[in-house]
């Protein structure tokens, strides 16, 4: 499983942010894998979704490239 993390600038929410990526290894040559999106920003922090979710498993078994993407809520 290959880790990517880096911050961009998102012209769509105006603002930096981090950027977290799960790649699964051993695909069959020429296979792109599907990617799954996920937003964070309601509580807790991005990490959550690899700390307390099966999403790094997931990744695996089904061959998934894992885009998390923090945003934060100002209230």
């Amino acid at each position: 499983m290959a880790f990517f993390k880096g911050d961009i600038y998102s012209q769509v929410l105006g603002m930096n942010t981090t950027l977290h990526i799960i790649y699964p290894e051993n695909l069959p040559d020429g296979h792109l894998p599907q990617t799954v999106y996920l937003l964070h920003g309601l509580s807790d922090n991005g990490s959550s979704w690899s700390r307390m979710t099966s999403v790094e498993r997931y990744a695996a078994q089904y061959g998934c490239c894992i885009w998390r993407v923090a945003w934060k809520t100002h209230c």
